[in-house]
């Protein structure tokens, strides 16, 4: 009887040291992988043949000098990305759109949530458009828009400003990777976002 059961135990022993030996392989290849900054993150995401649904910004450009006194520190940028909107002068139905669309995203980002903020550079708004879009968004950081500086940093990519409503998804240090216009969707940031959020390390 105990000849006849070895067969069986042996299998049995096989069978865990491989689960065992997936695990450990596992753990030590997502530890060899994960991105210790922004340049092998991008490699990663090349190799894992991920795609953005937001449009690169080539060659990224550094916002930080532009955001709002708080939001342009280095100790408040790691770890955090940043939709920056833009109202130039007014702050028409698809820029309000664009507002509502990432304040979803926000929601729907669960507990990541508090790893991505949300800016409105603005110039030209109205003291009451912009008690306005306050109230209705207590998490936006809303400041003013150089206009003229952002423009120029802009001229030399592949996405110069062109008149049209537009927002950018800047990284942890400040540098915009990826700008979205009229034709995406809330849920397209969404999906980049949580690819993003996967292979950067909180901190």
């Amino acid at each position: 009887m105990t000849t006849a059961n070895q067969p069986a135990g042996s299998g049995m022993k096989i069978q865990i040291i491989i689960m065992l030996a997936m695990v450990i392989g596992a753990t030590v290849l997502g530890t060899v992988m994960l991105p210790e900054d922004e340049a092998e993150r991008a490699e990663l995401m090349a190799l894992l043949g991920t795609t953005n649904q937001g449009a690169l910004v080539t060659p990224t450009v550094n916002l930080v000098a532009l955001l709002p006194t708080g939001e342009n520190t280095s100790d408040d940028i790691d770890g955090h990305y940043r939709a920056v909107l833009l109202a130039d002068g007014d702050c028409d139905s698809g820029c309000q759109a664009m507002i509502d669309d990432t304040r979803a995203v926000a929601i729907r980002l669960g507990r990541d949530a508090k790893r991505f903020d949300r800016v409105l550079l603005q110039s030209g708004l109205s003291a009451a458009r912009l008690e306005e879009l306050a109230a209705a968004n207590p998490d936006l950081t809303i400041g003013e828009l150089d206009s003229a500086a952002l423009t120029a940093l802009l001229a030399d990519t592949h996405s110069p400003r062109n008149g049209e409503n537009r927002y950018y998804l800047i990284n942890p240090v400040g540098d915009a990777v990826l700008y979205y216009d009229e034709s995406n969707t809330g849920s397209e940031l969404l999906e980049d976002l949580k690819h993003l959020l996967k292979y950067s390390p909180s901190r």
